[in-house]
């Protein structure tokens, strides 16, 4: 999970980070209005797979992941659906964490 954080990093400004109401409509995950920022909407696309690549590595490595991935696919959602949700939740443990500057710990 840190190289997809430091990958999110690389590809935007820290500072356009801290402000999450950018992050999500940016990946295209939970709203469908888009940032005015011609360069926010060219990275989108490889922003959207990272997220989705980290969130498919964190439910098979992160035992809170797993379990959050297994009640999505448990509550008969399909697996790319359970996988967005999944990502929601990975984009909302990394704006945490890099506000609040604490280390993640597993909830088992």
């Amino acid at each position: 999970m840190q190289k997809s954080a430091t990958f999110i990093a690389s590809v935007l400004r820290i500072n356009y980070l801290l402000l999450q109401e950018w992050i999500l409509p940016l990946t295209s995950l939970e709203s469908l209005r888009t940032p005015t920022h011609q360069w926010l909407n060219m990275a989108r696309q490889y922003l959207r797979w990272a997220l989705m690549q980290a969130a498919r590595l964190a439910s098979v490595h992160c035992d809170t992941f797993r379990l959050y991935m297994n009640t999505k696919l448990a509550q008969g959602k399909h697996y790319f659906i359970a996988l967005g949700h999944v990502s929601k939740k990975l984009v909302r443990f990394i704006f945490r964490i890099l506000t609040t500057n604490e280390a993640f710990v597993p909830q088992a």
